[in-house]
């Protein structure tokens, strides 16, 4: 089923078409997505201390609570100080516009209400979100399973990224 076509079906929803006791693998996707993201914003951070060289509890206590979009802004602008550093600052640019747009299916777990999954295609989760839409009803979203698996996936590679950049940093920092 195409996107168009669940979108056209969706549009003329009953509570029949519902089903709102998720399966387990349901549940492991959506859970599997916002363990990642928790992992990643935690790595972040740490990449953030290493390059700013704060130990990591000073760290954690300064720039904890701070969201990873703007952890992100805060590592291009001090990556942008660093001579030479366009095509660092363009990559990074490039890898918080992807985190922005998998942060959008992780917002659905996080920042709406699960409804449950489609019924006649149970690869879609439904989503209820507190949104108003044109035709003055509140907005309602289907997220297919494939689409966690991707955010997932995005966000382990990721967090080994910025793991092994600030292993390498911390090196750099403990030798001198």
């Amino acid at each position: 089923m195409t996107d168009r076509s669940i979108e056209q079906r969706l549009s003329s929803l009953t509570e029949d078409d519902i089903v709102e006791e998720l399966q387990q693998h349901h549940r492991d996707a959506l859970l599997d997505l916002v363990l990642v993201w928790g992992a990643l914003d935690g790595a972040l951070g740490i990449l953030l201390a290493d390059v700013v060289g704060l130990p990591l509890a000073i760290a954690a206590e300064k720039i904890g609570a701070i969201p990873s979009w703007k952890k992100f802004d805060e590592l291009i602008k001090l990556i942008k100080t660093y001579p030479d550093s366009e095509t660092v600052v363009k990559k990074l640019k490039r890898i918080k516009k992807t985190y922005e747009k998998y942060s959008g299916v992780r917002n659905q777990i996080a920042h709406s209400k699960c409804l449950g999954y489609y019924k006649h295609d149970p690869q879609y989760v439904l989503f209820a979100k507190f949104e108003k839409t044109a035709n003055d009803q509140l907005a309602m979203d289907c997220i297919p399973l494939q689409q966690f698996a991707i955010a997932t996936r995005w966000g382990q590679e990721m967090h080994g990224f910025a793991m092994q950049i600030s292993s390498l940093l911390y090196e750099n920092n403990t030798e001198i």
